[in-house]
């Protein structure tokens, strides 16, 4: 059996204690309402967009690995796909747009077979580009040549390691360390992490499963203190709250914590980090072509309430001559309660 079907243990939820105890069943539609007045109350300016300045692009949610915490629930039999057209129609709306940063992201986008020449076509515009990737992909036979050719179009990457050790990451991804480690070390061969700024190399982690995130320099540290002697160099380490979306959401669910954990995310919430939320100076093309505030919004089933659906209106007001770029930087946002997870700490990207 491929280690990505086998069960995964299923952790101690460290659920801790709860200031207001609000355990009793709550329904999706009243912890959005509530997220949506804190929200309000807080900073009114934050229920919209600000900004432009990255188009994600989530291009299918095909993975090699089944992660507990993934809110996409990716996995190696997920059918959706990014079809080489939304793809092309994707780079001329970015073409349009001109944002600061193309992220591309899944499922696992290295497995994609349109992805070089989505690299070619955006590097060939002088686009800024970053690829999200499990690093575990990167080992295999299929992409050997990859790395290396990411490396000469100077695309930056994202990569996911939920632990520095083997135990950390078989919590929440199975036997990956190794191969991770394998890829990270090969990264650091061919220039990333290494001064040049085209060539970034950040970390993204995930806490243990039922835990909110610690200080990012904390633990940004015990990074490089335990990466460092084996060969791994890195950039920034970006820490994700785990996002009660998708089949983390599920587990939750199955183990009736799910309200606890948005009433923890509740009692965790930081309005100071409003102004920075992803959703607020971005916006997403799903794998069909129609769009989402952000990847946790895509992965809860929630596309945008405001503006343009999709590639094939957003395109339509360009090509009349509208200002797409406006209709897009200031659109209302959809709120739903795995955005809680977002306003905890400094926030999750």
């Amino acid at each position: 059996m491929p280690s990505w079907e086998q069960p995964l243990k299923q952790p101690a939820f460290r659920t801790g204690r709860l200031n207001h105890m609000r355990l009793e069943s709550q329904s999706p539609e009243s912890a959005a309402t509530r997220f949506a007045q804190r929200v309000e109350r807080a900073n009114p300016t934050a229920t919209s967009a600000a900004s432009l300045n990255t188009l994600m692009i989530n291009i299918g949610l095909r993975c090699d690995m089944a992660c507990a915490h993934c809110h996409q629930s990716s996995s190696p039999v997920r059918p959706e796909n990014m079809s080489r057209e939304t793809m092309l129609d994707s780079m001329r709306l970015a073409d349009i747009l001109r944002p600061a940063l193309l992220d591309i992201t899944g499922g696992e986008p290295t497995l994609w077979e349109h992805l070089p020449e989505m690299v070619g076509i955006a590097r060939g515009a002088d686009r800024p580009m970053r690829i999200r990737t499990n690093l575990v992909a990167l080992a295999r036979p299929q992409s050997a040549g990859l790395p290396s050719l990411l490396a000469r179009q100077g695309v930056s990457l994202l990569a996911s390691l939920p632990g520095v050790t083997a135990a950390d990451v078989a919590e929440q991804r199975g036997a990956a360390f190794a191969p991770s480690l394998a890829v990270l070390r090969l990264l650091a061969t061919l220039g990333y992490a290494n001064g040049d700024p085209s060539l970034r190399l950040d970390l993204a982690y995930n806490p243990p499963l039922g835990e909110l995130p610690r200080p990012t320099t904390e633990i940004a540290e015990e990074f490089r203190l335990a990466l460092e002697p084996l060969g791994v160099r890195f950039n920034d380490l970006l820490v994700i709250a785990n996002v009660p979306a998708g089949r983390f959401a599920h587990r939750l669910k199955l183990r009736g914590e799910y309200d606890a954990h948005i009433s923890r995310l509740d009692d965790a919430f930081n309005p100071d980090i409003l102004g920075e939320l992803s959703c607020r100076h971005g916006i997403e093309i799903a794998w069909d072509g129609g769009f989402a505030d952000c990847d946790f919004n895509l992965g809860a089933g929630l596309r945008v309430v405001d503006g343009p659906r999709d590639l094939f209106a957003a395109l339509g007001i360009a090509d009349s001559g509208g200002d797409i770029h406006a209709a897009l930087a200031t659109r209302r946002i959809a709120f739903g309660p795995h955005c809680f997870a977002c306003t905890v700490g400094a926030g999750s990207g």
